[in-house]
């Protein structure tokens, strides 16, 4: 019987080795908060979940609603103002590496990114590193905790608003100094509250039938360099 214990105890063990690498790498890759968010999303359909999962998803939500103190960005990440071309907004992105590169298409252009709670990732230096977004000291940007707090500080009437239901091409659309692009998260695209309160300022860039919408990185790119063609960037 002791034999027989033993031999349990070495191949759960040696199961749990084997396994342990493979949870670290899923643990650090973009599926994970994707996951988390869906499942949090999908509450009464997934009852049965982990508790693992759970206690990570709480640890989320409490780092992206935490208050931000814009002094102490600036002092971390090297925070910069300067008068924008553009003002990009991401509404609850859910992918660190999204925000990252269009946080650099914001340095190109010279635009000032928006980001509105909830995250699918942490505001901390840690997270932005390991996003590359090693060009961040020369990025202006703020992050929100609401929709309507956004609204507090931008107006309306200069919002652009960008998803594939909209039935009018972006590049109808008028831009100038100060205008504002909206873009919803990777998942769910803006909420539909949002579409039905601004219809007739939503624009959608065209694709064919075989791809169901544009990478976010790639649409605020291609949003963000229409309106600084309007606008005549240097």
């Amino acid at each position: 019987m002791w034999n027989f214990m033993n031999w349990r105890q070495r191949l759960r063990h040696r199961t749990l080795s084997a396994l342990w690498p493979l949870w670290l790498i899923f643990r650090h890759s973009l599926a994970f908060p994707v996951l988390v968010n869906h499942l949090e999303y999908h509450r009464p359909v997934f009852a049965i979940r982990s508790r693992h999962l759970m206690s990570e998803a709480a640890e989320w939500e409490t780092a992206s609603r935490a208050p931000v103190d814009v002094s102490a960005q600036a002092a971390t990440f090297g925070h910069v103002n300067y008068e924008p071309l553009l003002h990009i907004v991401l509404h609850q992105p859910e992918i660190p590496q999204n925000t990252g590169n269009i946080g650099r298409t914001c340095v190109a252009l010279g635009a000032k990114l928006w980001l509105v709670r909830p995250l699918g990732f942490r505001l901390d230096e840690r997270s932005l590193k390991r996003a590359g977004l090693d060009y961040w000291r020369h990025l202006d940007w703020q992050a929100v905790d609401d929709w309507p707090a956004l609204c507090d500080q931008l107006a309306p009437a200069q919002m652009w608003f960008f998803t594939k239901f909209a039935e009018r091409n972006y590049t109808s659309a008028s831009f100038e100094r100060g205008s504002v692009l909206v873009f919803g998260s990777e998942t769910s695209g803006l909420p539909p509250s949002i579409r039905e309160a601004f219809e007739a300022r939503c624009l959608r860039i065209p694709c064919r039938d075989d791809v169901r919408s544009l990478n976010l990185s790639v649409s605020a790119a291609v949003a963000g360099y229409e309106a600084a063609r309007q606008i005549a960037l240097p």
